[in-house]
C-alpha cells in the first residue's frame, strides 16, 4: 500500500509540474508565440565577413528574412576571431589546418538603447590549409560559415528564452 501511495504521489507532482513548462518554440502561455516575440528583434549590421555571415543566419533564425512588423529590440553583436594552427607539417614547417575560434559579445537593447539582455557565446571551426589557393579560400569561408551557423543558434535560443521569460 505505501509504494502505491508513493507512486500515486510522484505522478501527482509529475502533473503539476507539468504545467510550468512551455516549448521554447511553441505558443507561450502568455500570449504570442516565440516566433512572434523573435521576429520583433533587429539585427545591426556586423562587420567583417564572418559578421556577415552571421547577420544573415540571425535576422533568417529571427523572422526568417521577412520582418514581421515593428521591431522592439535590436541586436549588436561584436566579434573576436582567432585562427590557431592546428597541425604543423614537421618537413616544411607548414600549416596543414587550424582552428578559427570567434566570441560574439552581443547585448539585446530596446529601441530606446537601454540594454535588456546581454552575454558571450563561442564556436570553432576547423580549417584545411590546403596548397591549391582556390580550395584554401573556400575551406577558409566554409569555416566561417559553420561558425556563424553555430552562433546564431546559441544566440537566439537564449534570447528566445530571455523573450518568452522577462518580456
Amino acid at each position: 500500500m505505501r509504494v502505491i501511495r508513493t507512486v500515486l504521489s510522484v505522478i501527482g507532482v509529475g502533473l503539476l509540474l507539468a504545467g510550468c513548462f512551455q516549448p521554447l518554440h511553441g505558443s507561450a502561455f502568455g500570449g504570442g508565440s516565440t516566433r512572434a516575440k523573435l521576429s520583433s528583434v533587429d539585427v545591426a549590421p556586423i562587420p567583417e565577413l564572418t559578421g556577415h555571415y552571421l547577420e544573415e543566419e540571425l535576422r533568417f533564425a529571427f523572422n526568417g528574412g521577412n520582418p514581421a512588423g515593428p521591431s522592439l529590440y535590436r541586436i549588436r553583436v561584436t566579434l573576436v576571431e582567432n585562427v590557431a594552427a592546428a597541425a604543423v607539417n614537421s618537413s616544411s614547417g607548414r600549416a596543414e589546418a587550424a582552428s578559427l575560434q570567434v566570441k560574439a559579445t552581443y547585448h539585446l537593447e530596446d529601441m530606446m538603447g537601454r540594454k535588456v539582455f546581454e552575454g558571450t557565446a563561442v564556436a570553432s571551426a576547423a580549417i584545411d590549409r590546403l596548397s591549391q589557393r582556390f580550395a584554401a579560400l573556400r575551406a577558409n569561408r566554409d569555416a566561417r560559415i559553420r561558425v556563424a551557423k553555430a552562433l546564431s543558434d546559441i544566440i537566439q535560443t537564449r534570447i528566445g528564452a530571455y523573450l518568452v521569460t522577462k518580456a
